[in-house]
This record gives C-alpha cells, structure tokens and sequence, in this order.
C-alpha cells in the first residue's frame, strides 16, 4: 500500500511539471482531470493506511469569546462540519444543542462513527474576525469558538450498571408538537457515583430520549477520564477565519484557504491533507 501511495505522489509531480510547460488549453484540462484522479487515489491509499483504527468520537463546538456574535460563528463552524461529513459520507447524530437569548445555538453535541483519527486534529480553539451580527458598526469584531473531539475507547468501552443511574421522565417543552408536549416523554438520568445528570427531549418517545441520554452520559464519563491529557490540544487556535476577505489560515500547518471551500466542506484540500497527515506520522517512514 505504501508503495503505491509513492507512486501516486511521483505521478502528481510529473503531472504539476506538464501543467507549467504546456501552453494549449485541451491539454491542460487533459492535465486537470489526470491531477484530479491522481489526487482522489492518493487521498484513498493516506486513509487506509493512516486512518485505519476506527473509533467513534463526539464533537463538541461551543463559544469561548466574543459574546452574542460568537453563536453565529458555532453555526458557521457547524455547517462547515455537516457539509464535510455529507461530502465524506460519515455517519453523525446531533446530540444536543444549547441556544442563547436569540435563539442561536450556543453549544453542540454531536457523535461522529468510525472517525476519530480523521478528526482528532480538530481539538483546539477557531478564531472569527469578522463584522459583527448584531451591533450596526463597521469595526471588525474578532470571536473565539472551541472544537473538542473526545474519542470513545474500544478497550475500554464505558459500562454503566443500572444500580447506579437513576431515571425520571417528565414532560417536554419547546418545539415537536402537541404529542410531545402531553406526555412524558423526556428523560433525565443520574450517575449516581460521579453525580454527572443529563437529560434528552428532541425525541417524540421515551425509548428514543432514554437511548440518547445514555449516549451523552457515556460521553461525559468518557470527557471526565480524558479531560487532563487533552488541555494542551484544547487552548492552542488551530484556524483563524477572516470572513470578509473570504480566507482561512489553518495555523497547524501555515497553510492559507478560501472560507467558500470551508464553507462547503472542503476543509482538508490535498496539500494541507498531506502536511497535516505529515505531522501526525511522527514514527512512520517511507
């Protein structure tokens, strides 16, 4: 796999030295389409040999700094996520969501399958420059939103025994109708050893509440173990978005993008792909 991997990598740069010399248009979108095919099967050969180990995660996106504007940051880091995964077709669940006085979401939880080593390398804080949503002001105002990706342990899966969490239901409120809103349908449980409580009404049944709360108390066990060694990761500023001057620095590799690639999920184009991969294979040789 490897030496195929290098093979594909020597192909793109013999197809690079051909786009510089040629000169006629057809055969430069013959090059095009030959970059674009080389690229796709580089990407697949990296995938498989870096990102094999496959384990569930949970992100989670929420404001550090920059008041009522910051919400509007989370959304636009949200449907950079949510546009990535379709793209990438990874399987995700929104957890939870927490919204502010305007009704902006200010906290998201969501489980990702399989893709931990893919989206470890997010963890860290996104700083927004930008004009600001709510004040009429032309001055920039500048936001900080923090990413933390906690993975879920395959050895060491969190096992919750039913002599320790209490349940209760009670009845929803918010959006979902008059049948959620009637019956008790909502679900809270408590750990009763760490006193962690956590609660789910998105569902219209109680099974379907219970079967995600559990999911989000698994998750904060699974934070509460991991929390010391994930600090450094947490407080360093991975990307820095000037959203006016539609541009991106991702400041892990020093590499500069268009926010309208972000936007549509294209967050790893294949030379950051490649210098991000580079950093992450410390002991890997070829």
């Amino acid at each position: 796999m490897i030496f195929e991997l290098i093979k594909e990598i020597k192909k793109l740069k013999i197809i690079r030295k051909l786009i510089n010399c040629s000169v006629n248009k057809e055969d430069v979108k013959y090059i095009q389409k030959e970059t674009d095919i080389v690229l796709k099967n580089i990407k697949k050969i990296e995938k498989n040999i870096f990102f094999k180990k496959k384990k569930d995660c949970y992100i989670e996106i929420f404001s550090k700094k920059g008041g009522q504007d910051s919400s509007y940051c989370i959304n636009i880091l949200f449907k950079q996520y949510v546009n990535f995964f379709y793209r990438e077709k990874i399987i995700f669940n929104v957890l939870k969501t927490k919204v502010n006085k305007i009704n902006i979401n200010k906290y998201l939880l969501i489980f990702i399958k399989d893709e931990f080593e893919l989206l470890k390398g997010e963890n860290g804080i996104n700083k927004f420059i930008k004009k600001s949503n709510t004040k009429k002001s032309e001055i920039k105002h500048t936001c900080y939103c923090s990413v933390k990706i906690t993975s879920i342990s395959i050895n060491n899966k969190i096992d919750i025994k039913k002599e320790d969490i209490t349940i209760s239901s009670f009845k929803a409120s918010g959006a979902g109708g008059q049948h959620v809103n009637k019956t008790n349908s909502a679900v809270r449980i408590k750990h009763i050893p760490t006193g962690i409580t956590v609660s789910c009404q998105n569902q219209r049944s109680q099974l379907q509440n219970k079967n995600e709360a559990i999911k989000i108390l698994k998750f904060k066990l699974e934070k509460k173990n991991k929390k010391k060694k994930m600090r450094y990761f947490n407080e360093r500023i991975i990307r820095i978005y000037f959203i006016e001057e539609n541009l991106v620095v991702d400041k892990r590799v020093n590499i500069k993008n268009k926010f309208s690639n972000y936007k549509k999920g294209k967050m790893y184009e294949e030379v950051l792909l490649n210098k991000i991969n580079e950093k992450n294979r410390k002991n890997f040789k070829y």
